[in-house]
């Protein structure tokens, strides 16, 4: 199967580097996870964006 290309907003990509130079290691983790994630299966799953599990 392949990968799937990611493309993001300005205000995305602006608030993803603000999350990187924040330096939390865990919610770096957690959009590198969601990133890798969308790249192999581009669907949307309600328990991933559910209120306890955002970013």
């Amino acid at each position: 199967m392949g990968k799937y290309s990611i493309v993001l907003e300005k205000v995305a990509e602006k608030q993803i580097k603000l999350h990187f130079k924040s330096g939390n290691k865990t919610s770096i983790k957690r959009i590198d996870q969601i990133v890798e994630e969308l790249k192999s299966t581009p669907t949307l799953v309600s328990e991933t964006l559910s209120p306890g599990n955002m970013v």
